[in-house]
């Protein structure tokens, strides 16, 4: 560690839901809307408007905490690294008025069953803060995969 506070916060479920339906309602907005809410609700500010799907660039939006707190504006910085056959990794490596540094790796991969092991793997930098960011996102985590496990149950119906 170069000195830096630096959070690094790992979770893990297995989906009952094939690799290649995770991928397909992981790129779309409607689902990290879904996912979040109702803690977290984002309002986005550019572009315009949501696209349908994700795509590699930088999306800012207003996020509100339990539909009123304003915690401020925040870029998501979408990209998609390359990984082997049978994964699928989303990173968002944005960064917020309160978080320096939001590295957000959303990893899917086959189990070879029809299942998909999703695990969300954040490192976080937000100076002093680090530490109360880190424990945020360890219960938005567990939230976040509790609604995304009922979701897969559905075929991800309404996102």
């Amino acid at each position: 560690m170069d000195g830096r506070n630096v959070a690094v916060m790992e979770r893990s479920i297995t989906l009952p839901a094939p690799l290649v339906a995770v991928r397909d309602a992981m790129t779309r907005p409607g689902l990290m809307q879904a996912v979040c809410a109702p803690i977290l609700r984002f309002r986005l500010i550019h572009p315009p408007a949501w696209p349908d799907r994700f795509g590699p660039g930088a999306y800012a939006v207003q996020v509100r905490f339990l539909g009123v707190l304003p915690p401020g504006r925040q870029v998501i910085n979408i990209s998609f690294p390359p990984c082997p056959e049978g994964q699928f990794l989303m990173r968002d490596n944005g960064h917020a008025a309160l978080i320096a540094r939001w590295d957000h790796r959303l990893t899917a991969i086959a189990d070879g069953t029809g299942r998909t092991r999703y695990t969300d793997r954040v490192e976080i930098e937000a100076g002093w803060k680090t530490a109360l960011v880190a424990a945020f996102a360890r219960a938005l985590f567990a939230h976040r995969q509790r609604r995304l496990h009922h979701l897969a149950t559905t075929g991800f119906a309404g996102i």
